[in-house]
């Protein structure tokens, strides 16, 4: 898939009430096309498997991937410093408020004991956020598919199990295009840069 949909706009026929809802496509749970020639395959394969379980909702196969001492920064889901069993029990809640899950890598940088993974995540929501979470997904409601730029932080120890991970995301913009992010052009569908009013 060359091209994530455009919110704002028509996009194979389906109007965009908002600009974090996308269309719906026929795609699959874990696209890493972009990085798919990353020259480090330790990494490649880590990060493969991680964000299947992710995107598939496997709740238990990401816990087995974590150290006992494993800590997670979940901004998006304003999770600060949790520890590897409320996290599996947070992660489980947020699997009941979503459904269609579907994320595609844009860049990874690092190695098998680092790595920051760019991508784009979508899911659709089936029930209302709780109150604390609705502030990071402004104007999205239940049965919406909402589209999130992150970066995922990731640290692995010697025996390839991950100890720390930082997931820094925003709901996205109108005309978001994911190939701005691999061309660096930096401007929305019109070719603008953004703009800031002071």
């Amino acid at each position: 898939m060359s091209q994530a949909p455009v919110q704002g706009k028509d996009y194979q026929g389906h109007k965009q009430p908002h600009p974090a809802v996308v269309a719906e496509a026929s795609i699959p749970e874990f696209n890493d096309s972009k990085i798919i020639n990353h020259p480090d395959k330790l990494l490649l394969s880590r990060i493969q498997k991680y964000f299947k379980y992710f995107a598939t909702g496997d709740v238990d196969g990401m816990d087995s991937l974590y150290t006992d001492n494993y800590t997670i920064t979940d901004i998006p889901l304003a999770a600060v410093g949790v520890p590897r069993g409320a996290w599996k029990d947070l992660n489980k809640g947020f699997g009941s408020f979503v459904t269609d899950r579907y994320v595609e890598a844009i860049s990874l940088y690092g190695n098998a004991d680092f790595a920051i993974l760019e991508n784009v995540g979508w899911f659709r929501l089936v029930k209302e956020f709780p109150e604390n979470v609705k502030p990071n997904f402004p104007g999205v409601k239940v049965g919406d598919k909402v589209g999130m730029i992150n970066a995922s932080c990731i640290w692995w120890n010697k025996e390839g199990k991950v100890y720390r991970e930082l997931e820094y995301g925003r709901v996205t913009w109108p005309d978001f295009d994911i190939n701005h992010f691999t061309s660096f052009a930096g401007t929305d569908s019109l070719g603008r840069y953004p703009q800031i009013s002071t």
